[in-house]
């Protein structure tokens, strides 16, 4: 049987949507309905529905078609998917704050000793007086996610703010005592003893009560302090005092006196910032802060579980603007093999992995945007052709990148750029466990930014860094102010870090301040070659630069490794092309020869601990060194500046132009 009336509102629903393509723009709005024409008046509901009818009418549209979103909160269940659609605009209606939005408030709560709970859970409490709980159903969350793990995480907030699993210590780590597994984890350059299972000594007898507890964790540097992760713990010995995880291991096992913290943990939830979900019961426990309002909705809980919110692939001259995307366990935008693509002015925060992710296009551009509560990174930008040197074309400009990896501490920088010609310009870098950028490729660009307080946890890290393949080339850091990078245990920290054969770059003019740590300096090079350090201000460093020179035989075995080799196969490098395009690679050496040649030149260093020492290999020239009681910004004028032999540098022009959100920074 046919419906006339069906038909009769298909049909005018498909003439107004000819008529608003004739008029380059559809509506969306929080309290529309998908049966609407799509007109300022009477809008859609859905953001999946406006991307579904603009691919259907793409081919009768003229021009751009516009989908504006009106204020309010679009709840996530789905990802928006673009595939193959050109010439399509997504944007905040003007003067208002539309949010997509991957997570819901909490409701339904009760004081700890108001609930009825068993004996045994209620002696695992500290403060019931502060700890509140609900059971997470009420809410309409029946998926708890994991516990750790890199995905389908749940993330609980407090008015924006991340919560951390109840932990012990409530900041920093404890040590641990002697490893104990059966398998010796072998000779390693710093004599460190240990055992390739995660058996281990503790020492507080305060972790006696963890025993008691049904699914706790543990964080740890298991061995090195630049490679960290969580494992599960199997079980607990308070008479022996020792903790058995379970496995799998870590990879390079468990040394004698590391540092760990245990999480997960109600005995432990005894501080304003934790949580804990018993995921059998589906309760959530929280310590509240003060003036928590029971009846209002400042927790929120991340329950959008898809890879990403938005997804963009094989389409061309595509933009959103003014969005904010909020509280994904995930990601929030996936942009492939596309073409002018534009992200600007938009909020992202809240999410639990990789922010955003760029693969396989050209001419991708972040404008303006605020990043921050980042479980992981920030973005990660692939693009370009190594072999043939074609660039990307991709640019980050005018963004705030703020409170990165805080769940993953280490490797998670805010940028990680793999491929060509990438510019990153303008930007603020702030509060970073780990580094703030890494580039894997050529012809990168780090030109007017700010950036500081990064790797506060990690140790052989810069705020750069990078490592391990000498066919990097083309890199340019320029103009970038550096400050508070000083984190640091065994090995150090570094503004600007280039490990392992990174070679051949220009680090030039830029400021660092209260920069390097254990044995690095503002710039630490290990193994590389024909890199150039000129015309920088260090003021208040540990030390100028950290030069750690390779022997002959060090270069020619890291150089012949099996998966280095496979590195310079796949670019064909040195090719032609690299020679002409690097000029250092066209003097008809041998890889080997002048392996530590490197120059550092015309650098002024005000009030270093360490002095510069020589290096082999190195050409250091006019680097001046002093103590003195001017303020920083006596330095940085011209005329002095002049004085020690250096050209101006452009320090008022570093960092944000005009972001929207930059107050941001301090909040």
């Amino acid at each position: 049987m046919k419906h006339p009336f069906r038909t009769f509102a298909a049909i005018m629903i498909i003439l107004a949507v000819s008529s608003c393509v004739k008029e380059n723009a559809w509506y969306v709005s929080p309290d529309g309905d998908d049966a609407n024409p799509g007109t300022i008046s009477q809008p859609w509901k859905t953001l999946n529905y406006a991307v579904k009818t603009a691919a259907e009418a793409r081919g009768d549209a003229d021009g751009t078609i516009k989908i504006v979103l009106k204020g309010g909160e679009y709840p996530m269940v789905e990802t928006v998917v673009i595939d193959g659609i050109d010439n399509l605009s997504i944007a905040a209606a003007k003067g208002e704050t539309p949010v997509l939005l991957g997570e819901v408030p909490l409701t339904g709560w009760v004081k700890a000793v108001d609930a009825d709970l068993p004996e045994d859970v209620r002696a695992l409490l500290t403060d019931g007086d502060c700890i509140w709980l609900t059971d997470l159903s009420k809410s309409g969350i029946t998926d708890f996610g994991n516990v750790v793990g890199n995905d389908n995480r749940m993330d609980i907030y407090y008015n924006g703010k991340r919560f951390h699993p109840a932990r012990w210590p409530n900041e920093g780590n404890t040590i641990s005592g002697k490893a104990l597994g059966k398998t010796p984890t072998g000779p390693n350059y710093a004599n460190y003893l240990g055992s390739l299972e995660g058996i281990f000594e503790y020492k507080d007898e305060r972790m006696d009560r963890w025993a008691a507890e049904k699914d706790a964790y543990m964080h740890g540097y298991w061995f090195w302090d630049w490679s960290e992760d969580y494992n599960k713990v199997e079980s607990i010995d308070p008479v022996k005092r020792s903790i058995t995880l379970a496995a799998p291991y870590h990879y390079y096992g468990y040394r004698d006196g590391f540092r760990f913290y245990g999480l997960n943990l109600l005995c432990e939830l005894d501080m304003e910032g934790e949580y804990y979900i018993d995921r059998e019961k589906g309760l959530l426990y929280v310590y509240a802060p003060s003036g928590f309002d029971p009846e209002g909705s400042q927790f929120t809980a991340s329950v959008f579980n898809k890879e990403n919110m938005l997804s963009v692939s094989n389409s061309k001259d595509f933009s959103v603007t003014g969005l904010t995307f909020r509280g994904g366990r995930e990601g929030a935008i996936a942009v492939t093999g596309c073409r002018n693509i534009l992200i600007k002015d938009c909020v992202i925060e809240q999410f639990g992995r990789n922010l955003i992710i760029w693969k396989d296009g050209k001419d991708y551009l972040m404008d303006g945007c605020l990043l921050r509560e980042m479980g992981h990174g920030g973005l990660l930008a692939i693009g370009g052709d190594r072999k043939t040197l074609e660039p990307s074309g991709y640019r980050i400009t005018n963004t705030i990148f703020k409170d990165i990896s805080l769940y993953k501490p280490t490797y998670q920088p805010a940028i990680a750029c793999s491929g060509v010609g990438v510019l990153i310009d303008h930007n603020w870098f702030g509060n970073c466990a780990s580094s703030a950028l890494r580039f894997d490729g050529n012809d990168m660009v780090v030109e007017y930014n700010h950036f500081e307080n990064l790797v506060t946890e990690s140790d052989d890290q810069g705020g750069i860094d990078t490592w391990f393949d000498i066919t990097y080339r083309g890199n340019i850091v320029r103009y970038n102010w550096w400050q508070d990078i000083t984190g640091a245990t065994r090995e150090g920290a570094a503004g600007v870090r280039l490990d392992d054969i990174i070679s051949g770059y220009k680090i030039y003019g830029n400021v660092f301040v209260n920069c390097g740590g254990g044995h690095f300096g503002a710039v630490q090079i290990h193994g590389g070659k024909d890199n150039y350090v000129e015309n920088n201000l260090m003021y208040g460093c540990l030390k100028t630069l950290n030069a750690s020179t390779w022997s002959d035989k060090t270069f020619e075995n890291k150089y012949n490794e099996d998966f280095h080799l496979k590195k310079m196969e796949d670019v064909d490098f040195p090719s032609e092309l690299y020679k002409q395009r690097y000029p250092e690679l066209a003097n008809g050496e041998s890889p080997f020869d002048n392996h530590n040649r490197n120059f550092v030149r015309n650098n002024l260093a005000v009030n270093p601990e360490v002095r510069l020492e020589e290096a082999e290999g190195y050409v250091l020239e006019n680097n001046t060194e002093l103590d003195s009681s001017k303020p920083l910004k006596y330095f940085l004028n011209p005329k002095v500046l002049k004085g020690y032999g250096l050209s101006p540098i452009p320090w008022k022009e570093m960092g944000l132009k005009d972001n929207k959100y930059k107050d941001a920074i301090n909040n």
